[in-house]
């Protein structure tokens, strides 16, 4: 018999708890080697002292799903360390300290990431590093909760929702899907969202 799968876990906002980090937090990293593309890296940290360095895709994270190297459980000490001991064996001390944006962990800066009012998102979104191309994928919101997605001609569109850190996207076909949403960046109006690991950019 096939073991039940462990219940999807919604992705909270990142916030601190008695100075220690809860939800989802992002940083940036431009890739040099791969063009200048820009990187959203992002840590979780969910109940039970666990947390998680892979992206949690689809609106929601699935620890059934979770490499043993992506999965640990961590502990902080009164020297500003973190301990994190991966479901593989491994483990890493990190120093950690907080930040007026959010906290630093062995050198990175992670920022807490926040969920978009529908205000907000309204507009078009373009791939961070393809702004101005027409032919790279973007979104677009409209004030109705109608969305178009792709580039130029090939576009498909539909109606979405916003509930927290999930966009959930209901396309002209039947098909739906859920996808992790949030602004990497605190600067208002928000320029810059992270949609399922991509960052994209205001046009």
């Amino acid at each position: 018999m096939t073991p039940p799968s462990e219940p999807l876990i919604p992705i909270a906002p990142g916030a601190f708890e008695q100075d220690r980090p809860a939800g989802l937090f992002y940083r940036l990293k431009v890739d040099l080697m791969g063009g200048g593309r820009l990187e959203v890296r992002t840590l979780l940290f969910v109940a039970g002292v666990r947390i998680v360095r892979s992206f949690p895709f689809g609106g929601a994270f699935d620890p059934s799903r979770c490499n043993p190297d992506m999965c640990g459980s961590y502990r902080h000490d009164d020297e500003g360390q973190v301990t994190v001991r991966w479901d593989d064996g491994r483990v890493d001390q990190w120093r950690y300290a907080r930040t007026p944006e959010g906290f630093e962990l062995d050198g990175d800066g992670f920022k807490p990431a926040r969920p978009l009012t529908e205000a907000e998102l309204i507009g078009t979104w373009a791939g961070a590093g393809n702004v101005g191309n027409p032919a790279a994928n973007a979104y677009t919101f409209g004030s109705g909760g109608t969305f178009t997605f792709g580039a130029g001609q090939s576009s498909v569109g539909g109606r979405y929702r916003l509930d927290g850190l999930t966009l959930s996207l209901a396309f002209a076909d039947g098909s739906q899907v859920q996808r992790t949403l949030f602004a990497a960046g605190s600067g208002e109006p928000v320029g810059l969202v992270c949609v399922e690991g991509d960052a994209y950019r205001r046009q």
